[in-house]
């Protein structure tokens, strides 16, 4: 008998010998079983290695999970994976390698990649572009390469949803590198893993791989895929894992980061790329500075508090988003040491310039002097300057106050006699060197110093009803008393007055510290004071008690000193990090009504502790309309959801409806007679407030998901439409009486809408039986109530999204380009 250790001794040299023997017999099929290739400079760009180009050392590459580097002479050998579908290199900075990444056709062959030299840059940029969901427009295409050819950024980046297979093979053939004139790289959004063997198939067969990494400057870029859609794809989160742990190990510690994904990778404070317990890598240990995304269709940047990464998300280029961010694409400009800033291009917008003041008929400011202001934007070369002179004098430069505006302050001859007439001409200066002159007879009319109490305008459209009541005549044509720029950009927070104070919002989706709330002057235009948000505050606020409120798009309400800017009081709405839609906020009987989805809250506007906090939507989506007060009920919108009624006193659910296209609204409705109304998707609806039912409902032949609010004028129902102008119909029955058609808008914000169309985002304001609006076309009118013709306009330049409001027989407007103009009755 052998005793049992010494059993387990000799069992163990066998195994020992067998797995010896197994390699010697197997060593021949472990060594065939890499893959292996060279990475060289290709000097020539032919593609092919010649005499004197050398291998390049150092240069990561990858099958999808293993990540090696090249030797010395450029050679490099990978292990078979699971993930092999690709061999691919990160391409180093000072070259460019297209495609960056070869099909697997089997061990047994070579795979080389030239490395064509170009220009190294310490400082660059690149663009940004996601959810474009298109396979039949060009026209932003065609844009973003002259943008490219006129500005040299480093590479364009898609973040996704290219969108099904029509949209991607049209994208694969008009938005490559060739085609651009620049480095085109994509990552996989839901909307791109589609009907195949596995989800991403098409994609891999038109983009490559499905992450990867690349890059420029001393910054190192990771693209990383979405990890479910519409079909299941083969990659898991663990594949991703096993690959980025890698790719990262291979990177020194200081090294800048930049993570390009379609979504944003969580809701909370850090950034874990987490399987479980076990399996995560921690991204803040490396040097993250920013995780760039889309999906949500809007703008939005937001600083991470703690680990001080910013996650950014990007609209659409080619349309509105989903919150009526208006279409653009992002520029990033990178430094050194991976800082950067961003800022957002405005789409489709061809060398426009106009003189929006002075008007033919201006009052002079206090001081003596007019404001002169210059909107002028182009989408492919910005402007470089825009300069003036009065009469034949010489040429003096205007001042930028915003991306949009240029303004300074002119001296004007005095005279007694208000119809002396003068001239002035101007010139916009284009970085392409295009230039545009334009030149104006104006009169001028005395300073009218008001120092008297105001009426007030309290919020969005006057009241939370939204159904304003005007007694003062304001009769066309109108003088401008002055105008003002915020220094940002404007577009559905409307401006409201009180204390003879005008207080608007202004954000800067590309730098943060650009987004504040501005406190006007009503007599001078004079900005009072200024107090800096947090994140952008891009929809209705609300005064009173002596008080400004409001809240930006990261769900942070704010109480401000009217008089004196100095907050009260601040509250997290603790939405998280998703870019949600906050959809502004309404004052009724003091408390304040604002949020998103489950952030949906009353909060009491002394000290702002919360009354009730929405716990029944079903969704964290919010929309981009204020809510709306019908007598004891709060309606509210989740947008691609529902429409909400509340309790308002207790924010008790009393019903909701999606039908009949109610899933889509963007405008917020109005309280009238007795019932609520509005419009959804196609169609226009009246609704009983407290039970819910749909008293009248018609659908009408254009789209209505524009973010306009009816007004009523006697038996009309007035409302703005996307594509189709503003249109009034018969309360009673919804039949249609007349339309007026604006312009085509300059740029376009309506969510899924393309550019040029006749677009009313803003909502119709009666004075009387005129009604007064602004539009995208960049006009201010006034309109005939009774037949929709024009009785007088205003050419602003820049569009208008934001909605009128009237105060002590003065019109308020603001325009995007960030500028709050004061319109009154000639006198």
């Amino acid at each position: 008998m052998i005793p049992r250790a010494h059993t387990r001794n000799r069992n163990f040299k066998v195994g020992i010998f067998r797995t010896f023997l197994a390699y010697l017999i197997l060593a021949p099929l472990y060594v065939s079983a890499q893959y292996s290739g060279l990475v060289f400079r290709d000097i020539n760009g032919n593609g092919r290695r010649d005499p004197g180009e050398q291998g390049l050392a150092d240069v990561r590459v990858t099958n999808g999970e293993h990540v090696t580097v090249t030797s010395e002479n450029g050679t490099f050998s990978l292990p078979e994976s699971e993930r092999d579908r690709f061999i691919y290199v990160t391409t180093p900075e000072g070259f460019l390698c297209n495609p960056f990444y070869l099909a697997n056709r089997g061990q047994e062959v070579s795979y080389n990649f030239p490395m064509i030299p170009t220009e190294k840059r310490e400082n660059f940029s690149f663009i940004h572009i996601s959810d474009t969901e298109t396979y039949d427009s060009t026209s932003w295409v065609r844009m973003l390469r002259d943008y490219a050819s006129n500005q040299q950024p480093a590479f364009l980046m898609h973040t996704g949803d290219i969108c099904y297979e029509k949209g991607m093979r049209f994208h694969a053939e008009f938005v490559n590198s060739k085609s651009m004139g620049l480095p085109v790289y994509y990552a996989i959004g839901n909307h791109d893993l589609v009907e195949g063997p596995y989800g991403e198939a098409l994609y891999e067969d038109l983009f490559g791989p499905v992450y990867y990494s690349f890059d420029r400057g001393n910054t190192h870029f990771i693209v990383t895929p979405m990890l479910g859609g519409d079909f299941k794809p083969s990659y898991t989160k663990e594949d991703v894992y096993k690959w980025l742990k890698n790719d990262l190990s291979l990177v020194p510690k200081d090294k800048p980061i930049i993570i390009f994904n379609h979504d944003l990778l969580q809701n909370e404070e850090g950034f874990v790329y987490r399987v479980d317990e076990s399996r995560a890598i921690y991204l803040e240990d490396f040097n993250l500075k920013a995780w760039v995304y889309g999906h949500w269709h809007n703008h939005i940047t937001q600083v991470h508090q703690e680990s001080k990464v910013v996650s950014i998300c990007t609209s659409p280029v080619n349309k509105g988003g989903i919150d009526h961010s208006v279409a653009a694409f992002r520029r990033f400009d990178v430094n050194p040491d991976g800082s950067f800033s961003t800022n957002l291009i405005y789409s489709y917008v061809d060398h426009q310039m106009t003189i929006a003041s002075p008007l033919p008929n201006t009052r002079r400011r206090k001081d003596g002097t007019v404001s002169l202001l210059v909107n002028a934007y182009n989408s492919t070369a910005p402007v470089a300057g825009v300069k003036y002179r009065l009469h034949e004098g010489e040429f003096h430069n205007l001042e930028r106050g915003s991306p949009w505006a240029w303004q300074i302050n002119v001296p004007v001859r005095e005279s007694d006699n208000t119809q002396d007439s003068l001239y002035i001409s101007v010139t916009g200066i284009f970085a392409d060197s295009a230039e545009i002159v334009s030149n104006r007879y104006f009169m001028t009319h005395p300073f009218y110093d008001r120092n008297h109490a105001s009426s007030d305008w309290a919020g969005f459209l006057q009241n939370a009803s939204h159904h304003p009541k005007i007694k003062k005549a304001l009769s066309p044509p109108l003088t401008l008393n002055w105008t003002t720029n915020t220094g940002a950009y404007i577009t559905h927070c409307s401006p409201v007055v009180g204390e003879s104070t005008v207080f608007i919002a202004s954000f800067d989706d590309g730098d943060i510290r650009n987004n504040t709330i501005s406190a006007i002057d009503l007599s001078t235009g004079h900005i009072i004071w200024k107090y800096p948000t947090k994140n952008g505050v891009k929809h209705a606020i609300a005064y009173a008690y002596g008080r400004v409120f409001a809240t930006d798009q990261q769900g942070f309400v704010y109480a401000l000193d009217a008089k004196t800017g100095k907050l009260v009081w601040e509250k997290s709405l603790e939405k998280g990090y998703l870019p949600t839609y906050v959809g502004g906020i309404t004052q009724a009987d003091s408390i304040l009504y604002t949020g998103d989805g489950f952030a949906f809250s009353a909060l009491r506007w002394e000290d702002g502790t919360t009354v009730w906090t929405n716990k029944e939507w079903p969704a964290r989506m919010g929309g981009p309309a204020p809510p709306t007060v019908a007598d004891d009920v709060i309606i509210a919108s989740s947008n691609w959801n529902r429409l909400y009624a509340f309790e308002k006193t207790t924010g008790k659910p009393l019903w909701s409806q999606s039908d009949d296209g109610l899933r889509f609204r963007n405008s917020s409705p109005v309280f009238f007679r007795g019932s609520i109304y509005g419009a959804s998707q196609k169609s226009l609806f009246k609704i009983n407030p407290t039970s819910g039912d749909v008293e009248l409902k018609k659908e009408v032949p254009y789209s209505m998901q524009a973010a306009s609010s009816p007004a009523f004028f006697k038996n009309l129902m007035i409302i703005g439409t996307a594509d189709a102008g503003l249109k009034a119909f018969r309360a009673e029955d919804f039949s249609e009486v007349w339309s007026f058609n604006p312009k085509p808008a300059i740029t376009t914000s309506v969510p899924y809408a393309g550019p040029f169309q006749k677009t009313v985002s803003s909502s119709p304001v009666l004075v009387n039986d005129l009604v007064y609006i602004g539009t995208p076309d960049g006009f201010l009118y006034a309109i005939d109530a009774r037949t929709g013709k024009e009785i007088w306009s205003s050419k602003i330049g820049a569009p208008i999204y934001s909605t009128v409001a009237i105060a002590s027989g003065q019109l308020l407007v603001a325009d995007f380009g960030g500028n709050v103009y004061s319109f009154e009755s000639i006198k």
